[in-house]
């Protein structure tokens, strides 16, 4: 029961989070969305600056109880098991973002970013590129992450092959 109390909050704040989108389409246009406030632009700063350092206290001190990552293929997962994922390791992480959006209403906010993240995997150089979206809700005077989306940069070769 308190899952299903988590999940129902999270889509009820992504729903939220998408009437300016929506409320822009209806007026015949796709727009911007909306250049993030402050506190938005401090929350992925704080990210970035976590993950950099390979910090999963301090990102887990971020995290609401109950909150999910969901990954580019529907997965949702406890964000524990996220920031575990994006902290470990024995080679730095350089995380860099941009194109930052966001919003706030009363108590809740969201910021997506695009990001390239480099690293090592198995002795190599890599970097990971995608754009990811985190829905937060401010708690005795936090923001407090509650959903934290990614998805990865894909390419379909059958569709780049027809750009030629």
């Amino acid at each position: 029961m308190k899952r299903l109390k988590s999940v129902s909050v999270v889509i009820a704040l992504v729903l939220l989070a998408s009437l300016p989108v929506l409320a822009q389409r209806g007026r015949g246009g796709r727009g911007a969305a909306p250049p993030p406030p402050q506190a938005m632009q401090d929350v992925a700063n704080s990210i970035v600056e976590l993950v950099n350092n390979q910090d999963a206290d301090g990102l887990t001190g971020m995290t609401a109880d109950g909150a999910v990552y969901l990954d580019e293929d529907g997965h949702a997962l406890p964000a524990t098991i996220w920031i575990g994922m994006i902290t470990s390791g024995d080679s730095p992480k350089q995380l860099e973002i941009s194109g930052m959006r966001g919003d706030v209403w009363n108590d809740t906010g969201w910021v997506s970013f695009n990001y390239e993240l480099d690293e090592e995997y198995e002795g190599q150089p890599a970097t990971l590129t995608g754009t990811a979206s985190v829905v937060l809700q401010q708690v005795d005077g936090n923001w407090m992450i509650r959903m934290f989306h990614g998805a990865l940069e894909q390419t379909v070769p059958a569709l780049v092959a027809g750009q030629e």
